[in-house]
């Protein structure tokens, strides 16, 4: 069963981006829209589907409900981060549908839940659900939003009573029996629809921060596998660099941005193996991002650290 719940949100908001002034004929716009839903693998058809006007929400709302879109986990994973980033009604009830279904797999279920969170929150953030995966079985003791994109005011308003759908929704997901990562998440979107979503914590406040002295150690392992630890409650979010050579690294060209999760109440830490993504690589280096929008200052939790290129045996 999952347990005690943590909600920390990323908060600061971009400004609202203007949708794309790309005009297409309404001949255009239909092969757009047709070839999106035929093809929805192809991310630079989806982009295109932006710019043609009263398609967008009715496209995406059918593709996030696609059985054949989620199978693709790449496929949904692209559908569901730009459909949570343009309210629209259609997207909206969509998800309010695909959340509310029992018979739709749990992962759908709660990328549905978080984009209704990032819908009716309106700040930015994401969350990667497919990281609940690193947790034991009893789940985890926190529910946690990263940097991320907020969604920008699309072309019709949400529902009068879109609020009240959510509460309605949350209540009922949080009344599911087994109490399992549904019924644990419904739990944000119903802090949300109540707007009293601030930090929720069985822990005093001054334990949720991350000190890089004191929180953070790291370990080579051969394969080029590096193993991190986070042993404060607080997730961190860090960019990891990898290069062929110094002068590489320092570039900051080669790098992925991941979420180091806090330690669960009880545990001494959490705990993560990172492979580098290159068969060539020598050096790597590991820096907390300050900046919530991916951007420079970084902390130095690691530098120039040289991989171990010994096959694992």
């Amino acid at each position: 069963m999952p347990g005690k719940l943590l909600l920390v949100v990323a908060l600061g908001a971009l400004p609202l981006a203007p949708l794309s002034s790309q005009q297409y004929t309404p001949q255009e716009c239909a092969a757009i829209t047709a070839s999106a839903l035929a093809h929805p693998a192809r991310t630079d058809t989806l982009r295109l589907v932006r710019d043609c006007p009263g398609v967008f929400g009715s496209t995406f709302a059918t593709l996030l409900q696609s059985v054949a879109v989620f199978a693709d986990s790449g496929t949904f994973d692209t559908v569901a981060r730009m459909a949570s980033r343009r309210r629209e009604p259609e997207i909206f009830s969509a998800a309010i549908a695909v959340a509310g279904d029992t018979g739709r797999p749990e992962l759908a279920r709660l990328t549905a839940v978080w984009l209704l969170v990032k819908y009716m929150y309106g700040t930015s953030f994401d969350i990667n659900l497919r990281a609940l995966g690193e947790y034991e079985d009893d789940g985890p003791a926190i529910c946690v939003t990263a940097p991320g994109t907020r969604a920008v005011t699309g072309e019709n308003p949400l529902p009068a009573d879109a609020r009240a759908q959510v509460h309605s929704l949350a209540t009922s997901l949080m009344a599911e029996q087994p109490m399992g990562w549904v019924p644990l998440h419904a739990q944000c979107l119903d802090y949300i629809s109540n707007d009293s979503l601030l930090v929720f914590s069985s822990s005093p406040r001054e334990q949720l921060t991350f000190n890089p002295s004191t929180d953070f150690a790291f370990q080579v392992l051969c394969g080029r596998r590096v193993l991190l630890r986070n042993a404060s409650l607080a997730p961190v979010s860090i960019r990891l660099v990898w290069g062929d050579t110094p002068a590489q690294v320092s570039l900051n060209q080669q790098a992925r941005d991941y979420t180091l999760p806090g330690r669960r109440d009880g545990t001494p830490y959490f705990e993560t193996t990172w492979t580098v993504p290159s068969q060539t690589a020598r050096k790597f280096r590991v820096q907390q991002v300050t900046n919530p929008y991916g951007a420079p200052p970084y902390v130095l939790l690691v530098n120039l650290e040289t991989l171990n290129t010994t096959a694992c045996s």
